[in-house]
């Protein structure tokens, strides 16, 4: 049996490619994630049971909100100010 090795010039970090796609690993697990969600919620719905059908809406919206902050922690990252590079608008806060 042939087996094919698949190299990405440039490649960083942990990439699974198959294909043409090429994903990093984070955005595997993070699909993954929300995929599990997703068929919790569903057999919840199905099956009138409401404990596993809300664990997999916060399955979902957790992943969702991970791939955000991820990509805005990334985006601060390449700027190279750290966090102060996301103005987030303006907000003080004041301790009284």
């Amino acid at each position: 049996m042939a087996r094919t090795i698949i190299y990405m010039a440039g490649s960083k970090g942990l990439e699974l490619v198959v294909g043409v796609f090429s994903m990093h690993l984070r955005d595997i697990v993070l699909l993954c994630v929300m995929l599990a969600g997703l068929i919790l919620f569903l057999y919840g719905a199905n099956y009138y049971d409401a404990l596993s059908g809300w664990i997999g809406v916060c399955l979902v919206a957790g992943g969702f909100l991970a791939e955000v902050l991820l990509r805005v922690f990334k985006r601060a990252r390449k700027k190279g100010d750290g966090l102060e590079a996301v103005k987030l608008g303006e907000l003080s806060i004041q301790v009284v």
